[in-house]
């Protein structure tokens, strides 16, 4: 069959679009006329152009050469092929004639079925669809903000903005285009819980293509992120001659806001941390660097570097303060051990019953870990370790270095009302059973998330000819080593070494390696901007003044601040002896992860009773000197 007609008008049906524009086809044929060939490829190719424009395809089986007389069967099939895509894209098409072969159709009945599939194809509506779902670079659960969706339209759109987001939790910070129009990034920012379970959708009719079709309600892989809101305290940096090297966090036990079943518990600030790294010499003294790295407050009142000289083969390991227990012991919570130290006679892994005194024997981050998940299964995982007969011994000393990973989803944090206090310890009863050591005569916090050796004396809680001791914790926690000592403590001589200046500016927040327990990167800055708590810190500058003596005049810094430190060299050790270093901080933070308003204040302050205060019995102090701390220091101010 010959396709005839010539061009007499063009044929335009309308329907419900997406948008004005219709499909239409160039040729209408004349009755009782033959059509060129060329024509009819062109009404098939416009039919086949504005599938595609709807999202669909169609491959035509024919096509006819000019001067030819088509066979039926082959326009049949074209009109066939053209039908089934237009179906497959929801539309309905009823084609009213087909062609017998051999015979010449009448142009009428071509124009019948043409006017068939447009009618079908203008019926569907074209979708602008658009996704949302987290940043590819986006952490999850997150613990800086802002937190960071991406947004993808199926072509380029105009019109798009922070308008057409709808968050669950937070506010558009910023809605950047990505340069190719049609892909986005929504930074989310604002005043945030730890716990808080972020989603982001947006609206249909967002924004319009080149063609004014309006985009639909986006769709979804994963537009979630949790946001923890990291906890700790500042994280010291000590120059080794080369590079910052990443110690630990300090003060962690100075937390504000603490709550339990039996109300919030007091801050503890002091501490002794035994540095790691041996600070180099920089023009006559050492350089450090206390930087917050999260988003909190922190609060330092005093600053001090003791150069501590000690047996050449002994170590030196601190207590660590516990959170709601007063901590006197200043700096006899320092203690020498043997070194190096050794293994228990064994240290078990009761939940399993697996021996893991060679996993736990060296600090060597080959860890056994105790608990699978940090958010659905995490329970009470107990080590039980074995001294041997140490009844001779002068001195147990038990040196532990873990780290533990805290819940972050909202069912995570749920599950702890499940369960009793975080850590326990436990030893014999006498009778095959076991008793727990009353905090009030030894209490353990758990590892926190970082790097951290501590030390127990437990001679005193051992139970006489079963020296056996159990170590419960409730998080998923990391235990890299669990070490002995029966030494008894040596002298150590302790200087305290000048703060010849402090300095506090912005720096930013540093780099982490990888994983779920990690370390951070001193100068490895990303691009990433902590919000704050409303209130006034302290003005950029030398903040020397503040740093030397517990008086309730802090240096109060936001996540991104940074102290430069320089202290006065050590003298030589004398003959016999090594030189170590201890860094003590006092100081209070306030973090994202309590009830607490995120606020600076009320100001935290040494004589208080708990935190937070009842302002009708108790006040940070209101006099001269406190007053004229407050006019002249806090000047920084956030909304």
């Amino acid at each position: 069959m010959t396709k005839t007609g010539i061009l007499t008008t063009i044929l335009m049906f309308s329907a419900s679009l997406a948008w004005a524009q219709t499909v239409t086809v160039p040729h209408t044929f004349s009755s009782g006329t033959v059509a060129e060939a060329a024509q009819l490829n062109a009404n098939f190719t416009a039919v086949a152009d504005g599938i595609v424009l709807k999202g669909g395809s169609v491959s035509l089986p024919h096509s006819f050469s000019s001067g030819t007389i088509a066979e039926a069967d082959q326009v049949n099939q074209n009109f066939a092929a053209s039908a089934a895509a237009i179906v497959s894209l929801g539309g309905s098409v009823v084609l009213p004639h087909t062609f017998v072969n051999g015979t010449i159709a009448e142009a009428d009945q071509v124009n019948q079925n043409f006017a068939a599939l447009l009618t079908g194809l203008n019926a569907v509506a074209v979708s602008l669809t658009v996704t949302i779902d987290q940043a590819a670079t986006q952490p999850d659960p997150a613990t800086s903000k802002p937190i960071n969706f991406t947004v993808v339209f199926s072509a380029p759109v105009t019109g798009f903005d922070a308008s057409d987001i709808v968050l669950t939790r937070g506010s558009v910070q910023a809605v950047t285009d990505l340069g190719s129009g049609d892909t986005y990034n929504v930074a989310v920012g604002g005043t945030w819980i730890a716990g808080w379970v972020f989603t982001a959708t947006v609206n249909a009719g967002a924004a319009q293509d080149a063609q004014g079709t309006l985009s639909d309600a986006s769709t979804s892989t994963d537009n979630t992120v949790t946001y923890t809101g990291a906890t700790s305290c500042p994280f010291l940096y000590v120059w080794d001659g080369t590079s910052f090297e990443y110690e630990s966090d300090v003060f962690g036990t100075g937390r504000l806001g603490t709550v339990t079943p039996f109300g919030y518990k007091r801050p503890s600030p002091p501490d002794y941390y035994v540095l790691e790294t041996t600070p180099a010499l920089v023009e006559g003294g050492y350089d450090m660097r206390l930087v917050n790295e999260l988003e909190e407050v922190d609060f330092v009142d005093r600053l001090i570097l003791y150069a501590i000289q000690f047996p050449e083969n002994r170590q030196v390991f601190s207590e660590k303060p516990v959170l709601g227990v007063p901590f006197t012991k200043g700096l006899g919570a320092l203690h020498t051990v043997a070194n190096p130290l050794r293994a228990p006679v064994s240290v078990t892994h009761v939940n399993t019953g697996e021996d893991v005194t060679e996993l736990v024997a060296s600090m060597d981050r080959d860890y056994a870990v105790l608990s699978n998940d940090a958010n659905l299964d995490y329970e009470y995982h107990t080590l039980e370790i074995d001294f041997g007969d140490q009844s001779s011994a002068p001195q147990v000393k038990l040196i532990l270095d873990g780290r533990s990973v805290f819940p972050t989803t909202p069912q995570g944090i749920a599950r702890k009302s499940l369960f009793g206090a975080p850590t326990k310890m436990e030893v014999p009863d006498g009778a095959g059973g076991w008793v727990e050591v009353p905090r009030t005569v030894m209490a353990m916090e758990p590892p926190n998330g970082f790097r951290r050796p501590i030390l127990l004396d437990v001679t005193d809680i051992l139970v006489a000819e079963d020296h056996r001791l159990r170590l419960t914790w409730l998080f998923k926690t990391y235990v890299d080593a669990v070490l002995m000592d029966t030494t008894a403590d040596e002298p150590i001589d302790a200087v305290a070494l000048t703060l010849e200046s402090a300095d506090l500016h912005y720096y930013g927040l540093s780099g982490r390696t990888e994983g779920e327990i990690y370390d951070f990167i001193y100068g490895a800055v990303p691009a990433v901007q902590p919000t704050h708590f409303s209130g006034s810190y302290t003005k950029y500058g030398d903040v020397l003044e503040l740093l030397g003596a517990i008086d309730d005049r802090f240096m109060i810094t936001f996540g991104g601040d940074e102290v430069s430190l320089h202290f006065s060299a050590a003298a030589p050790p004398e003959a016999g002896k090594k030189l170590g270093f201890v860094f003590h901080s006092y100081g209070y933070y306030k973090d994202t992860a309590t009830d607490l308003p995120q606020t600076v204040g009320p100001l935290p302050f040494d004589a208080m009773s708990e935190y937070p205060y009842d302002p009708t019995v108790e006040n940070y102090p209101d006099d001269a000197f406190h007053n004229n701390y407050l006019q002249e220091w806090n000047t920084r101010v956030h909304p």
